[in-house]
């Protein structure tokens, strides 16, 4: 059952990025479309918060664990050849004050996909 729901989420994902589906699509659709995702580290309150903002702004599947585990297999299987994204993260000083174990946890991620797939992905930190 679950193998018929990834494969009917795939095409309906591959019908609405060919821009067949639908002239409109949400600013997510938009984002990851475009190969540039911003996220606003300033306006986070919580490490939970941050989790959610992430599923949401990189579209991560509905079963996203919200973990930093589950960030780097969602973010492996983004960047599978020859997908590229590049990921700006604005707010970082401010966000290492309140969050500085999750600060280096996210930053540290970031070098490790960047190791793993070098010309996936692309991170501006600001």
């Amino acid at each position: 059952m679950r193998t018929l729901q990834y494969l009917l989420f795939s095409l309906l994902a591959v019908f609405i990025f060919s821009g067949q589906a639908f002239s409109q699509t949400n600013k997510a659709e938009k984002s990851i479309k475009a190969g540039v995702t911003t996220v606003r580290l300033s306006e986070v309150t919580s490490v939970y918060e941050l989790q959610e903002k992430l599923q949401e702004t990189l579209d991560f599947p509905y079963y996203y664990g919200k973990n930093w585990d589950a960030f780097y297999e969602c973010m492996g299987e983004k960047l599978a050849p020859p997908a590229q994204v590049t990921l700006v993260l604005r707010g970082i000083k401010d966000f290492e004050k309140r969050f500085p174990e999750d600060s280096e946890k996210l930053l540290s991620i970031l070098k490790d996909l960047k190791k793993d797939f070098p010309k996936n992905i692309f991170v501006v930190v600001n």
